[in-house]
This record gives C-alpha cells, sequence and structure tokens, in this order.
C-alpha cells in the first residue's frame, strides 16, 4: 500500500488544502520523501527477514497516470471526512473499490469509507498516547532541558523524541547527520497551508478514526482518559454504552435474555454473540454457572459466577438506563480499583495503571 496515501492524497490534513494547486504540490513533496521514510522502513523491515517488497501504487506508470489528474478531484471535503462518505480523503482510490467486483463480493461501506489511519494510528486509536506518556516517564525534566546540548544535531523537542534518540544514540553515535527529518517535525507540519490536525506527537483527535462497524465506546480504564462522548482521548479497555442497539444485543434479547444480559455480550467481537443455541460459539450463556459444574475459563469465554452475576446486576439495576450514568458509575469502580493497587504495590504518586 506504501505510495497510494502520496499519489492520492490520502492524509486528513489534506482537508486544509486551500486550492487544487497546492494539494498537487504537497504531493509532490511528500512523494519526494517516501525514500527516507516510508520506503526506508519498508525496505529495512522487509529485507531484515530476507523478504524483498513490491509497492505496486508506485509503479511508474500508473504514478504517472494518477499524478496526471486534475487534482480538483483529489480535494478534501471536510463534511465527508466529519461523515465518513464520498468527497473525504482519497476518494478517487476508494471509488475503484465501491461496487461488488467479479465474484459479487463487496467492501463492507464503512471499512471503504473510513479515516486513513497512519501505521502509527492504526495499530490501536490511543495506542500512541499511552506510548508516549510511559517512554516520557522515563526522560527527566533536567534531561529534557538539556537536550539542545546533548543532541546538537535534530536537537528533540519532546520526551518522547529525546527517548527515541537515546536509542538511537546508542547504536548509531555520530550518525545523527544522515537522517532526513520532516520539516517542522511531521508530515503535516511541512505543508503550505496551516494544519490544526496534527501536532509533532500526531493525530490531535482519534475520534476521526472511528467508523460504525465499532461498537460505540463511553468508557475508559485508563487513568487521565474521558469517554468518547465529551473528550477527544479514547482508551483501549472500554465498556460498550449498555443501551446500544447493536448485533450481540439484539441477538441477546431475541433469545429470551433480557436487558442486563444481552449487555454482557457486547464484548467488540464475535466471542460473546449469542446464536441460535443460546450460548455463543464455547456454549457460554449470560447466566452464571451452576456452581456444581466444572469450567474452563480463558481470555476468549469466562461465564459469570452467581457472586460476579449479581453484583453486575445490582449496579445495573442502580443506574437510569443511559450509557453516561453507567460510564460514571465504572469510571468510580475502576478508580478505586486503581487505588488500591496503587497502595498495595506501593506505587510512586502519578504512576499510571491501566487495567
Amino acid at each position: 500500500g506504501e505510495g497510494s496515501d502520496e499519489i492520492f492524497a490520502g492524509y486528513l490534513y489534506f482537508q486544509d488544502a486551500e486550492s487544487p494547486r497546492q494539494l498537487q504540490d504537497e504531493l509532490r513533496r511528500i512523494y519526494n520523501m517516501l525514500g527516507n521514510v516510508n520506503l526506508h522502513r519498508t525496505d529495512r523491515m522487509t529485507m531484515a527477514h530476507g523478504l524483498e517488497a513490491r509497492v505496486p501504487f508506485l509503479d511508474t506508470e500508473f504514478t504517472r497516470l494518477v499524478m496526471s489528474v486534475d487534482p480538483k478531484r483529489k480535494m478534501v471535503d471536510r463534511q465527508a471526512v466529519l461523515t465518513n462518505s464520498r468527497g473525504r480523503e482519497k476518494t478517487l482510490l476508494r471509488e475503484l473499490f465501491a461496487g461488488p467486483n467479479a465474484n459479487g463480493h463487496s467492501i463492507p461501506r464503512p471499512v471503504l469509507w473510513r479515516a486513513k489511519a497512519m501505521q502509527c494510528e492504526g495499530v490501536g486509536e490511543d495506542w500512541v498516547s499511552i506510548l508516549q506518556r510511559r517512554v516520557s516517564s522515563l526522560v527527566s525534566d533536567a534531561e529534557m532541558a538539556e537536550a539542545h546540548i546533548t543532541y546538537p544535531i535534530n536537537t528533540p523537542h519532546t520526551k518522547e523524541e529525546l527517548y527515541y534518540r537515546r536509542i538511537y544514540d546508542e547504536h548509531f553515535h555520530g550518525m545523527e547527520h544522515v537522517v532526513k527529518l520532516w520539516e517542522g517535525g511531521g508530515r503535516a507540519m511541512g505543508a503550505a497551508w496551516k494544519s490544526d490536525m496534527y501536532t509533532r506527537e500526531g493525530l490531535k483527535s482519534v475520534n476521526l478514526l472511528s467508523h460504525s462497524l465499532q461498537q460505540a465506546r463511553t468508557f475508559s480504564t485508563s487513568a487521565g482518559t474521558q469517554g468518547v462522548t465529551g473528550a477527544t482521548i479514547r482508551g483501549f479497555a472500554t465498556m460498550p454504552d449498555h443501551h446500544l442497539e447493536e448485533e450481540p444485543y439484539v441477538a441477546a434479547i431475541n433469545n429470551g435474555f433480557d436487558s442486563f444480559e444481552a449487555c454482557m455480550t457486547c464484548g467488540g467481537d464475535d466471542r460473546s454473540l449469542i446464536l441460535e443455541t443460546g450460548t455463543n460459539k464455547y456454549h457460554i450463556r449470560p447466566q452464571p454457572i451452576d456452581p456444581s459444574h466444572v469450567f474452563r475459563g480463558s481470555c476468549t469465554g469466562n461465564p459469570p459466577t452467581q457472586r460476579g452475576y449479581d453484583a453486575a446486576r445490582q449496579l445495573f439495576d442502580s443506574l437510569p438506563s443511559d450509557g453516561k450514568s453507567l460510564d460514571a458509575a465504572l469510571d468510580k469502580v475502576f478508580k478505586e480499583q486503581r487505588d488500591r493497587i496503587a497502595k498495595l504495590l506501593d506505587l510512586p504518586a502519578g504512576a499510571e495503571i491501566v487495567l
């Protein structure tokens, strides 16, 4: 897939381009950086394992063809970005896959028109921020204050950058001058237009990466984050809003389970989906197991105990049927758990605990 964003205007910051001319010039600029960034990574990662990659989007004839298209057709509509629809970034390429193929297979619309996620974003919408907080905690304020002295060439601007620079210096000391950096600290920052979507640390609002096939989320077990409904940061460990009309919930209701039990099936994949048998594919029901039975629990399926079931139902029944109340209640529960763990492990103040 390398190169498609550089010739089809695939990055989110292209929505701020002021004219087709600006967009075309920016495509040329980032295309010419491919050898220092994207393809550099592709080459190193594949050859390290004895593989030789091919990048079909960068076929010279194909590149010439796509770059000859009127850049007006590549301009990005801001509203289309917000609604995941035609007119968003890389629309020309998406349209090629809009209909069924020769075998009658189609790409689901929410997938076809979802936001472009750069590699660091696609691995997990807020894993980047979690990683950044972690590595930043390993760099002192004193080290950061002297970064311009320690690294006078390509000086790190953030603690995250300094952390990675230390690793680079351990292996390639004295070779910092050979590294080609993005002007301004990132791809978007070097554009001819101003864009507030990105900083040196990445995309500001990861909510733009969401699409309708994802379950709506309202809660994060990571300290310091808030629910999607009121913030731009989403934890990777989340609870679905319990009253959503989603497939697992509806399937459970149709099989005779009540709203609370149906809520227990909303697990983010197919492992908890209730089948016609009245169980999930591991023969588990969202109800307490018989205490006389022996079961094997695992990450793929844990039937609730009576005690856990009763405690969860007590919390569920005590709340109005809206996601915000459940969100607040769970926030309190997980805060108590984090405080308890911090006390037991005698963790320093400010240590982050992700459940």
